[in-house]
């Protein structure tokens, strides 16, 4: 069963493994999908593909028969994936396994970024790690823009773009943009 649903011009597709409660998962994923002012000021509109993926190794290259019928098929992949968008992938361990664990979904640096877990941090709160880790909203609006080669500037502000760098307040990236 697949979910499919848009939230203020934002589409989502979401491929549950295991029976989920739609309603509240919509919850939690529209609670942080937001339209930052500086977009809206540019008049940047877009359509953003989110793909929740709860059980990666379903999307393995397969080692031998018994995985093969239990990860999924190419035009499962495909229709999943689509070969000619760019992705960013932001998981909530290392990086480097899940470029492995998803090689069939990545398409090279160029169009592909795993982000994630970088041993930064310590016992810092969840908006604290996320920024010690390069995983704010803010960086992967940073990296979304660099694997679509489009221009930074509309997208985060001055401000945004130094914390993004390491480089500016952090306080103005910790936080999702207000609507």
């Amino acid at each position: 069963m697949k979910f499919f649903t848009e939230y203020n011009g934002t589409y989502v597709e979401f491929t549950p493994d295991k029976p989920i409660d739609s309603k509240n998962f919509y919850s939690k994923v529209f609670r942080n999908i937001k339209y930052p002012p500086i977009a809206m000021e540019n008049a940047i509109q877009g359509t953003v593909l989110v793909t929740c993926v709860v059980e990666p190794g379903r999307f393995r290259m397969a080692r031998d028969r018994m995985e093969a019928e239990f990860v999924a098929a190419d035009s499962e992949l495909a229709a999943l994936f689509p070969t000619d968008l760019p992705r960013i992938i932001v998981s909530h361990t290392r990086p480097e396994p899940m470029t492995g664990v998803l090689r069939r979904i990545d398409r090279g640096p160029k169009a592909t970024r795993f982000l994630g877990f970088s041993n930064r941090g310590g016992t810092l709160d969840t908006a604290g790690l996320l920024f010690a880790n390069a995983t704010t909203w803010a960086h992967i609006v940073h990296q979304g823009c660099e694997v679509m080669a489009i221009d930074i500037a509309p997208r985060l502000s001055m401000g945004e773009l130094k914390a993004v760098e390491f480089d500016g307040d952090p306080q103005m990236i910790m936080t999702p943009p207000e609507e």
